[in-house]
């Protein structure tokens, strides 16, 4: 049994209106805080009613995800995936493995994310159409954890149509955040302005906001969804959002603000459990590459041939090996081993 979580900070309750992303599933109980949940769970391992304590365990990953505590979610939905591996009467075990594949990438593990797919996508081949569109939202994590940007917002995308066709709103407006969050602004604001007036809760509320800042650009609104994330207990999305205030004040030339919103991002993200995602990920050594240099770029860095590249990007050989020779350039480097250093430097 795992160990109980730490006391979260103040208005973690409000995240409760956020399991409604249950309602692929409509059999997860609906805790209000993980003491809630964990209290639930430690009764039923107790007297080895694994299906509920397994539903607890899942309720505890994706509320401490929400947090913004990707690897200690990990081991949650890990954990419930374990005891639904001995007993799962619901066909419940694809909803903890998808949101595992999540995490893990969130926590810049693609070795663990592409292994619980695997298994999610195993497993929902026996029949789980439910969790379709987070299986889909899990592709789009590990493909972003990977390095393929074009191919997350893809698959990103999907899974938001995928949800909103079945009716399920919350996890439509989630994938799109995500979206957001991954850096297709452009095509996620005005998609989540459509889901979001069917979307009750505050957290939904703060999601449209923060898409809007980030496509405008508005470093002031950035740094205020971030406070707003904070009152949630939301600390991954508060420190992406101070972080991409720190490059819109660097856009804007605002030198002394950008500094200190910087400085901010990095004290909040040393609170995310180590999450890796593309918005934290922004740094002055970065900054100057397009899309898809960066993207390119990544992908290069994480051993992929110009070859394996233009495959999986869908583009010319000779295209990629161009875009390679401008990152070169902008970056004051001369082969592509030496991308691994900068990007190491930049998470």
């Amino acid at each position: 049994m795992l160990a109980p979580l730490s006391a979260p900070g103040c208005g973690v309750p409000k995240l409760a209106s956020c399991l409604q992303i249950a309602d692929f599933s409509g059999r997860a109980p609906s805790f209000d805080t993980p003491q809630e949940a964990h209290a639930y769970y430690e009764p039923a391992v107790a007297i080895h009613d694994t299906n509920e304590a397994a539903l607890a365990a899942t309720s505890l990953g994706l509320i401490v995800l929400l947090q913004g505590r990707p690897t200690s979610a990990l081991r949650w939905l890990r954990e419930s995936a374990a005891l639904l591996d001995e007993y799962d009467p619901l066909g419940s075990r694809p909803w903890p493995l998808a949101f595992a594949v999540q995490a893990a990438a969130q926590a810049g593990d693609a070795a663990g994310a592409s292994s619980a797919l695997g298994r999610a996508e195993a497993v929902a081949r026996s029949g789980a159409p439910l969790q379709e569109s987070n299986i889909c939202l899990g592709r789009a994590w590990l493909a972003c954890v990977e390095g393929a940007l074009s191919e997350a917002h893809h698959l990103a995308r999907e899974a938001a149509a995928i949800a909103e066709r079945r009716g399920q709103l919350a996890s439509a407006a989630m994938a799109l955040h995500d979206l957001a969050r991954m850096g297709d602004r452009e095509r996620a604001a005005p998609l989540l302005s459509k889901v979001l007036p069917r979307v009750e809760g505050g957290l939904f509320r703060a999601f449209g906001l923060h898409a809007d800042a980030l496509l405008s650009r508005d470093a002031p609104a950035l740094e205020a969804c971030a406070a707003g994330f904070l009152e949630l207990g939301a600390m991954l999305y508060a420190a992406e959002a101070t972080a991409a205030a720190a490059v819109a004040y660097t856009e804007a030339g605002r030198e002394s603000s950008a500094h200190r919103a910087a400085a901010r991002a990095v004290s909040l993200r040393a609170r995310c459990d180590g999450a890796v995602t593309p918005l934290l990920s922004t740094s002055s050594s970065l900054g100057g590459l397009t899309r898809r240099e960066r993207e390119i770029a990544a992908l290069a860095a994480s051993g992929l041939s110009s070859a394996e590249i233009a495959m999986r990007l869908v583009l010319s050989v000779r295209t990629v090996d161009n875009h390679l020779h401008h990152v070169y350039g902008k970056l004051g480097v001369r082969h592509r081993e030496d991308l691994v250093e900068v990007f190491a430097q930049s998470e």
